[in-house]
């Protein structure tokens, strides 16, 4: 599997800037597992689509706005860094994605 197997457009007017001030208006889009069928409905209508024994993973990472742009120097090619997480010694992890094949010094 590869991180470009997870590319998609989405326009900047459809990504939040905030949380809604009430988070059970949140959206969640329902699988149903056996028809494939998707069905847009909301957080406060989970509890409805639980039964006994499901296990529910609540993630409560959070997102660091730490998304660089720039241009190769050889090519003028775009580049895009994502700062993951500090490694606690001055560097970052962090998914590099560029117009050609990454080398160190571009």
């Amino acid at each position: 599997m590869k991180t470009s197997d997870f590319n998609y457009s989405l326009p900047p007017e459809l990504i939040a800037q905030e949380p809604l001030s009430e988070r059970a208006s949140a959206r969640m889009l329902v699988v149903d597992r056996e028809t494939g069928d998707l069905r847009h409905s909301m957080v406060r209508e989970l509890p409805g689509f639980l039964s006994p024994g499901d296990l529910l993973v609540a993630n409560e990472t959070r997102v660091v706005p730490a998304r660089l742009f720039g241009k190769r120097c050889d090519t003028g090619g775009k580049v895009e860094v994502l700062l993951v997480e500090p490694d606690g010694e001055g560097r970052w992890d962090a998914f590099f994605r560029a117009s050609g094949r990454a080398r160190p010094g571009i």
